[in-house]
């Protein structure tokens, strides 16, 4: 288990990639993650605090994840920040505004709704789930290529303000 300072604002570049890491406690002062600060790890759960602003390029990838909310005051979910999980719920708060490249693929979500706040996509987004019940909101305005490949989607409603998909 990894205890981090009550003080702690950063994790910073690779702190703690590639390690056996099951549990971090992630004090309320943390407001950055770095990049694969926690990748490759066996995290099974974290409990993200709602001062956090930035989530590096794959913070969380290849991890045991179950559920995870994020919260909105993170504006961009980076590349690749929680790829190769198992996150089966995930909650995404109304604030961000973008979720990057391939950034929740090879998960084991089944149903995801993506908050109005949401305006970008990025490609391969959620690429390589079981996602069979998805909802998008009214100001989307951008889906990446691939965003919902390899999926189990039987329906979708793309809305009015969609202006583009996959380039």
């Amino acid at each position: 288990k990894v205890y981090l300072s009550e003080n702690l604002e950063k994790v910073g570049y690779e702190s703690f990639n590639s390690n056996k890491i099951k549990t971090i406690n992630i004090p309320a002062s943390l407001k950055e993650i770095d990049t694969r600060a926690f990748s490759t790890n066996k995290i099974s759960e974290i409990d993200l605090p709602t001062k956090l602003i930035k989530l590096g390029e794959g913070a969380f990838r290849n991890n045991d994840i179950t559920e995870l909310v994020v919260p909105g005051n993170i504006k961009q979910i980076d590349n690749r920040a929680f790829i190769q999980n198992k996150i089966t719920n995930l909650t995404l708060k109304e604030g961000i505004e973008k979720i990057d490249d391939y950034a929740f693929s090879t998960n084991e979500l089944t149903e995801l709704e993506i908050p109005q706040s949401v305006k970008v996509l990025g490609s391969n987004t959620f690429k390589g789930n079981k996602i069979n019940k998805l909802k998008l909101q009214e100001g989307l305005k951008q889906i990446g290529s691939s965003a919902f490949r390899e999926n189990d989607l039987t329906e979708v409603t793309i809305p009015e303000t969609v202006s583009e998909i996959g380039s």
